[in-house]
């Protein structure tokens, strides 16, 4: 795969992620990855937008890509 392709998700991944993580602080006022609903939450917000990047990929395959 193309380094470049690499770099750009590596740098979606991050930017979902961060993102998902501001959506649980909005919601809880923290994020703690020991707690279920603060969990559940993160990946509600996390795999629409991976979804949106990577389309039809899984997310073994996203992340073999993202590592």
């Amino acid at each position: 795969m193309d380094a470049n392709i690499i770099t750009q998700a590596k740098a979606f991944f991050k930017s979902a992620s961060i993102a998902a993580e501001a959506c649980v602080v909005a919601r809880y006022g923290e994020f703690d990855i020991f707690k279920e609903k603060h969990c559940a939450a993160y990946d509600a917000a996390l795999f629409p937008l991976l979804a949106e990047y990577f389309g039809e990929m899984t997310l073994d395959e996203v992340l073999s890509i993202v590592g």
